[in-house]
């Protein structure tokens, strides 16, 4: 029963796949189906890939396996003991290049990786001695030749085998080194001691990384396909650097499985880690949040901080300086309809129920200010509010620099006649 097929059955027939924990992918494994052989008889089943323990699969491409030891071993006189070569066949899976290191340990010791990079024959290897046959004397945590060595593993590397020797059959270290040892190993779980020229000779086995990926096509390829395309929904899908094949991610805001339909649900950001402040209410959207002003604040201007809604004798303020510029002392003249109805606009949004949509009394100066700018400005009264505006301008408004009549007519007449509103009920 091969691990490819039964990862094809946890992914689209049972519904979970690639656990994130070990125990919870020997769970979804059952004992053997039909017609099957149960292979393992030593206590609770584990998933295989042939005869590869499988410790963890993760959704995000990486399946931790206990890949075999080689040992090259001799006795006093330099008698061959025992002596393996390790190999793995797994065309589904590629060896991973950035997890992975190929490493020899031993002072009378030499060592080979061959495999196939991309279909093409490769070879790598290194050799460890000790200067002085002496324990002792090799560096503690360094694989820099005395007593261990290492290699990087190359992209693309499937089917492998590996092998450990010696130069002279361990007679002039075998006190305190009798074998040579070549291995795969998971980088950060090795860490060179002196004592592993003995003590990796119990060793069977040790962590190794493999890659895995949904099929051989890519990304564009494999989308053209639906019903045999398998990334969920809010997930994007991206070709993996190591190997071929295509993987999945949930889309930014999102967390699950990506493999499944509806595996990628919404991550709630106002139930964990936001950047809302006190003044601010977290609120949940699809795949993102945002933050809104407490009761009692509005926004100061477009995206700006929380600051406290003015109190409504300010806002009767604002109402009466936007009226006494638009009706005091002013004589209607047709050309002055447009801008009346702009300063109506304006006294009405003043009076607005809720903080964060009324201005400021800043922007209903500059407002103001603008439409006295404007080439017809006849109808401005000049001087009875001059004093209001320094103060929210921060500077006077020289009338002089304006074509400003100082008429007498009833202008309240004029706002009825021309200007119309409908403003919201203030209860």
């Amino acid at each position: 029963m091969g691990f490819h097929w039964m990862l094809m059955q946890v992914t689209w027939v049972v519904g979970v796949i690639l656990s994130e924990m070990a125990a919870a992918a020997i769970a979804a494994f059952p004992l053997a189906l039909p017609n099957c052989t149960d292979r393992y008889s030593a206590g609770q089943p584990q998933p295989l890939t042939g005869n590869v323990v499988v410790t963890n699969i993760s959704i995000q491409g990486q399946i931790d396996i206990m890949m075999y030891n080689s040992l090259d071993c001799y006795d006093e006189s330099g008698t061959p003991l025992r002596n393996n070569t390790p190999s793995l066949s797994a065309p589904s899976f590629t060896v991973s290049d950035t997890q992975n290191k190929f490493v020899a340990v031993g002072c009378d010791t030499y060592a080979y990786l061959n495999g196939f990079k991309i279909g093409e024959p490769f070879s790598i290897g290194c050799l460890s001695v000790c200067q002085k046959h002496e324990a002792n004397v090799v560096p503690m945590g360094l694989a820099d030749g005395i007593g261990c060595c290492q290699m990087d593993i190359p992209q693309g590397l499937k089917k492998l085998n590996f092998k450990a020797y010696s130069f002279n059959k361990h007679k002039d270290v075998w006190g305190f080194n009798p074998c040579s040892f070549a291995f795969i190993i998971r980088e950060d779980k090795f860490n060179f001691a002196s004592d592993y020229l003995s003590s990796l000779q119990n060793n069977k086995t040790l962590p190794m990384v493999l890659d895995w990926a949904i099929g051989t096509e890519t990304c564009e390829d494999a989308a053209k396909n639906k019903s045999a395309y398998v990334c969920g929904g809010n997930s994007t899908c991206y070709n993996p650097i190591n190997g071929s094949g295509y993987r999945c991610n949930c889309t930014d805001g999102y967390q699950g499985n990506p493999y499944l339909k509806d595996g990628c649900q919404d991550i709630d950001e106002c139930n964990g880690r936001n950047n809302c402040t006190n003044k601010e209410v977290c609120v949940n959207d699809p795949g993102s949040y945002h933050c809104r002003c407490i009761t009692g604040y509005h926004r100061d201007g477009d995206g700006g901080a929380c600051v406290p809604d003015q109190p409504s004798g300010q806002r009767t303020g604002q109402l009466s300086l936007a009226m006494n510029l638009a009706v005091g002392n002013e004589k209607h003249e047709q050309g002055n309809a447009e801008q009346l109805k702009e300063v109506a606009n304006l006294a009405k949004k003043c009076l607005r129920l809720k903080g964060e949509d009324r201005p400021t009394m800043k922007e209903v100066a500059t407002e103001l200010e603008g439409l006295r700018k404007m080439e017809k400005h006849s109808w401005v009264n000049v001087d009875p509010n001059s004093e209001e505006i320094e103060h929210l301008l921060g500077e006077t408004s020289d009338s002089s620099k304006y074509d400003v009549r100082n008429k007498s007519t009833n202008a309240y007449d004029s706002v009825r006649d021309h200007v119309v509103l409908d403003f919201d009920d203030g209860r």
